[in-house]
């Protein structure tokens, strides 16, 4: 697989992916898991919105099996970086400091996002609620829980695998400046942990298992979390909010295990297109269970799902890439 980027995009993502680096000391595994997030969603871009039968038409029965000439990310990827880019200038500010820039920056990104990326609508809503001047924990969407908020969560993995506080609050109320859905602010919280997990080398295999365990720990102790959750947050979040939430994403990821020897074209019957928020999680997490060891493998049956496919890609591509640098970059070639 070859990929190439229009200049301007590669130097955006290069200077992101190095200034992180650099501001954080940690090793170039998360240069890995941006490259790998903005590759998965560029490939995903491709096949977006095909069924099955439409890519295997377009593409031939094995269906996509390398990028585009000129690979062009969607907003996932654009919207990651913004998050990226607050993490890098202000990994030091407080929990409220760092999502208000956060937000701040998503107005940046609503104002100057590229013609033809796809944005979501509860994105779009949302970041023209904050232009109006509403507060970053008033502008999501209560009955969105779309995959826009773990799409772009990465960044928050990566910087705070080792700190579990900053972890569990960023995650969660990144989500909410655009999706105040329970569903999608538990999933951006088991996004941001798998990639955090992947960047410490914990088998893939364990993660669903892992997910299930993290989960009786935090009903065990159930004010400690909410403590997290509430770290800094001037309108708290209730434990009875958040439950739902788990409730859904528990269902939808415990059907990955008994599913890794299902096709990539078949899947979708199984854990869904990945329009929502936990269906994207338990398809990202099917691709990376199935092949946990091999890039071009996790990030090719994102692509040949049937559905939110950028997506999916974007949040197995990170995870996967978080693994390894090398078998990530080994995909782009020398170019």
């Amino acid at each position: 697989m070859n990929v190439t980027y229009k200049n301007r995009e590669v130097k955006q993502l290069i200077n992101s992916i190095c200034a992180f680096m650099t501001k954080q000391n940690l090793n170039n595994k998360c240069c890995g898991a941006i490259i790998g997030s903005a590759i998965g969603d560029a490939l995903g871009r491709v096949t977006e919105f095909l069924n099955s039968e439409q890519i295997k038409r377009n593409f031939g029965e094995q269906g996509i099996a390398d990028l585009p000439e000129e690979a062009l990310y969607t907003d996932d990827t654009e919207m990651m970086l913004k998050v990226l880019e607050v993490l890098v200038s202000h990994f030091s500010d407080s929990p409220a400091e760092i999502i208000e820039n956060i937000a701040l920056n998503f107005i940046v990104w609503f104002t100057e996002t590229t013609p033809g990326r796809s944005p979501g609508a509860t994105c779009l809503k949302a970041c023209s609620n904050l232009v109006l001047n509403k507060l970053w924990f008033q502008s999501g969407l209560k009955e969105s829980k779309g995959c826009g908020a773990n799409m772009r969560v990465a960044p928050v993995g990566l910087a705070y695998f080792n700190n579990p506080k900053m972890l569990t609050f960023l995650s969660i109320n990144q989500a909410a400046i655009t999706h105040m859905h329970p569903t999608a602010l538990v999933a951006s919280e088991v996004t941001a942990l798998a990639v955090s997990w992947a960047l410490q080398d914990v088998p893939c295999d364990g993660f669903v298992k892992n997910i299930f365990s993290y989960f009786d720990e935090i009903t065990r102790n159930t004010a400690d979390y909410m403590k997290q959750v509430n770290l800094d947050r001037p309108e708290p979040l209730s434990w009875e909010l958040l439950e739902k939430g788990w409730d859904e994403l528990l269902i939808a990821i415990e059907k990955v295990e008994e599913s890794l020897e299902i096709s990539p074209f078949e899947i979708h019957n199984i854990l869904g297109e990945g329009w929502v928020a936990e269906e994207a999680l338990a398809n990202a997490l099917y691709c990376v269970m199935r092949s946990p060891d091999n890039f071009s493998e996790v990030v090719l049956a994102a692509a040949n799902n049937s559905g939110d496919s950028d997506s999916v890609g974007a949040i197995a591509g990170a995870i996967i890439g978080a693994r390894s640098i090398r078998n990530t970059v080994s995909i782009l070639g020398n170019k």
